[in-house]
């Protein structure tokens, strides 16, 4: 079974407790057969429950969610499902105080959960299509020049990198990097677009054209971290950069992104945020 909606008319139908939740994991964890994570045996039988796999050598039973994203969640797995699709289908993503509001959780716990997600998703791990490469580099958060800026976090540049196949664009993703080493002089303004030329060559007309296509992904991309994350700790901002884009990538498969999202979750390490000590 693999879900393909970006309708929660359609997601009721399908999921309506837990355990068509727990279903759904469980097709997807152990379709290429099990293998313990152990003893490395191929072999098992039915665990504690029918959503758990037992080792036939060394006896080692697992969950459905252990060792995946999904692993000790603190709220029904039926509200998780729920805010995957809403975080991942909406054209401009939903806040952490909408999910508390919408779903009945704490802010904080849907925070957690939005980092799980992120976590799953990062930029880097997935298939870049072959295309000219073209970079640019932004300032995120602070105080930029042309702009009084709702935007609080604290400055951070990060490098963003999108693939063209001609007029289109097929790939983007976005790499934090540090102040000191990010290209182009200090004194640049933070709203000011800085073209890596070393990295592209073509005629002027198709990099004039690149660059105006660029210039709007820039600019969505500021417009939905002010307008629906108002706040974003720059600690985690490649985080939101990861959510943006892959969303981005799969703008044209927004059916079956909710099936993608949880495969990655399934395959991921399970995500525990543990506070910064002060300095």
């Amino acid at each position: 079974m693999k879900f393909k909606s970006t309708t929660f008319q359609k997601f009721n139908q399908i999921f309506k407790t837990d355990d068509d939740c727990r279903t759904y994991l469980y097709s997807i964890k152990w379709q290429n057969g099990y293998c313990c994570r152990k003893c490395n045996n191929d072999l098992s039988y039915k665990g504690e429950t029918k959503f758990h796999q037992r080792c036939r050598l060394c006896d080692y039973d697992e969950s459905v969610t252990a060792n995946t994203v999904f692993h000790k969640i603190k709220f029904p797995l039926l509200k998780a499902f729920g805010i995957a699709l809403l975080v991942m289908s909406r054209k401009k993503g939903i806040s952490t105080l909408e999910i508390s509001r919408s779903f009945g959780i704490r802010q904080t716990t849907a925070w957690l959960f939005k980092r799980k997600l992120q976590e799953a998703i990062k930029s880097g791990e997935e298939f870049i299509p072959p295309g000219d490469l073209y970079k640019v580099e932004i300032q995120i958060g602070g105080a930029e020049v042309e702009s009084k800026s709702r935007f609080r976090g604290s400055e951070k540049r990060a490098v963003i990198s999108l693939v063209f196949n001609g007029r289109k664009i097929v790939h983007g993703s976005a790499q934090v990097v540090d102040r000191g080493n990010a290209s182009g002089s200090s004194n640049d303004t933070g709203s000011k677009l800085r073209i890596h030329e070393k990295e592209f060559h073509s005629k002027k007309k198709k990099q004039k054209r690149n660059q105006s296509a660029s210039d709007i992904v820039v600019l969505n991309l500021k417009n939905w971290l002010r307008g629906i994350h108002h706040h974003c700790s720059g600690h985690f901002v490649s985080g939101y950069l990861d959510e943006f884009f892959f969303r981005f990538n799969n703008r044209n498969h927004l059916k079956s992104i909710f099936h993608l999202v949880v495969e990655k979750m399934i395959s991921g390490r399970p995500y525990f945020y543990k506070p910064m000590a002060a300095k």
